[in-house]
């Protein structure tokens, strides 16, 4: 019963989290905050009630992991702090099952695969959205590029669905620049929030900010808006990120429906077929 609890609770996390964060692209602290307490709370309780060695060490182990892999992805710039927060309080709420102890090591790779497979279809997206904006002679080199692709996934038939993914990351890779650029945006400092990537430097004066990993801090946001505020800078120029928890919800359905590591499920179906 509390097992089914914590993971409705993690259901409902994700929910929430991704619909805001695919609105907003920020996930307010309030409520991973929230989560996180009653993560750590359901645990000591747990162990109070069910003290064993066993729990202790899968809460532990899985929280220094998803500690480890959130911190370095913040501050190599990929991940903001709700990202972070969301990873941090599912290893809380679903770090050990007693129905399945390795349940959220598979949650972290489906991670892995859900969030290449994101991030590709984000930058498909931006690809498809500036074709216009292609000279003519890379046009030219994507269309043939293309058309090796779709003849290889024909000929490598056992494999095609690799394959062709394969290929068409090959393309993005190949356009990535183009992709890059798109993503970045002159927005009005009134509209910046704690986080965002700044991508050029603002100087006056003896006031000087710069970009960070991290993105824009409390500070560098208090003086922006002073700067505003005194008619010296309007806008700064950000690059859009991509809104990531919903991977989580991804990799979280995906782990509870398969039950394993989802590649393993594809691969017995290929060999299969």
């Amino acid at each position: 019963m509390i097992e089914i609890t914590l993971i409705f609770a993690a259901l409902f996390l994700l929910l929430i989290s991704s619909f805001i964060d695919f609105k907003t692209k920020e996930v307010p602290d309030f409520l991973t905050n929230m989560f996180i307490v009653f993560g750590v709370l359901s645990q000591v309780i747990l162990w109070i009630f069910f003290p064993t060695q066993e729990r202790l060490f899968f809460t532990l182990f899985y929280f220094f992991i998803s500690l480890l892999l959130s911190l370095s992805m913040y501050y190599s710039g990929v991940w903001g702090g709700g990202d972070v927060k969301v990873l941090v309080a599912c290893s809380f709420l679903f770090g050990y099952l007693e129905s399945d102890k390795l349940f959220f090591l598979k949650f972290l790779l489906n991670f892995l695969v859900a969030g290449a497979a994101y991030g590709t279809c984000f930058y498909a997206y931006y690809f498809v959205k500036n074709l216009k904006r292609l000279s003519t002679e890379r046009k030219v080199i994507n269309v043939i590029l293309l058309l090796f692709v779709l003849g290889t996934s024909v000929f490598f038939q056992r494999i095609w669905m690799f394959t062709l993914l394969f290929g068409l990351l090959l393309i993005l890779l190949y356009n990535s620049e183009i992709v890059e650029n798109s993503m970045k945006k002159w927005v009005s400092i009134n509209k910046l929030t704690e986080g965002d990537w700044l991508i050029k430097e603002v100087k006056y004066r003896n006031i000087k900010i710069v970009p960070k990993p991290t993105g824009i801090s409390k500070e560098d946001l208090r003086k922006l808006r002073k700067l505003y505020r005194e008619g010296k800078v309007r806008k700064v120029l950000i690059k859009e990120g991509i809104p990531f928890v919903p991977v989580f919800l991804i990799s979280f359905l995906m782990t509870l429906h398969f039950k394993e590591f989802v590649l393993l499920s594809l691969a017995n179906f290929l060999t299969s077929s």
